[in-house]
């Protein structure tokens, strides 16, 4: 069995989406949700009633203010419609619409802890939990695209969530695949401090890189 995790992020576009061998688990806002096999909505319901949780970002165009929405105007319809649809599954946290099947946080929390800081993580957390049981286990795989976690990106504090079920995948023998795109399980050049002095390493920590490194004297003297 092959599940792919979709986000929407740019490797999105690698994503298997029409290829039937896998199993596609999305976001109900995503334009490709009619391509999606199960949907996770595990926002509390009424947020999605509030207008200002609706604005993603807002920007002067040189004429006007320009409104980016975070959901689409209609959203709650397609959760009905979603909901209502006998071949897909619309999980949530509870059953704010007839047809939601909620999450099972008591099944899984056998398997896994209840550490969930993303929609990414309630997905990898079932795929895991899915997958675990799957009696092929040559043919266990998660995929996942759409999520980048670039280290400068809004979702950054999501990285170590989805890393750590990653982990617990590969420790069980599943097959996880990733993009080159993607920013998960790869090395980030970040300053970190030694003694007074600030350093970025490039490949590994503790490996200079070949280039010249200037060494930045930091205002605390803390010493790490």
């Amino acid at each position: 069995m092959k599940i792919a995790i979709i986000g929407l992020g740019d490797t999105k576009e690698e994503a298997p989406i029409d290829d039937p061998e896998w199993i596609k688990y999305g976001l109900p806002w995503d334009d490709n949700w009619q391509k999606y096999n199960c949907l996770f909505e595990m926002h509390q319901p009424e947020l999605l009633q509030l207008p200002l949780a609706g604005v993603w970002s807002e920007h002067w165009d040189g004429k006007r203010m320009v409104i980016d929405v975070h959901r689409p105007e209609d959203y709650l319809t397609r959760l009905h419609m979603i909901a209502r649809d006998k071949k897909k599954i619309l999980y949530a946290h509870e059953r704010f619409i007839e047809g939601i099947k909620p999450f099972p946080f008591n099944k899984i929390h056998n398997l896994l802890p209840d550490y969930y800081i993303s929609s990414m993580s309630y997905m990898l957390a079932l795929a895991i939990y899915t997958l675990a049981g799957e009696k092929k286990i040559d043919e266990r795989e998660i995929g996942i695209w759409g999520v980048d976690i670039c280290v400068d990106g809004e979702w950054v504090y999501q990285r170590a969530n989805n890393e750590y079920f990653i982990g617990r995948a590969e420790g069980m023998g599943i097959k996880v695949t990733l993009p080159e795109g993607s920013m998960l399980k790869k090395f980030v050049p970040l300053p970190v401090k030694f003694g007074a002095i600030e350093i970025q390493y490039n490949q590994r920590y503790g490996l200079l890189g070949p280039e010249p490194q200037e060494f930045k004297r930091c205002e605390s003297n803390t010493i790490r």
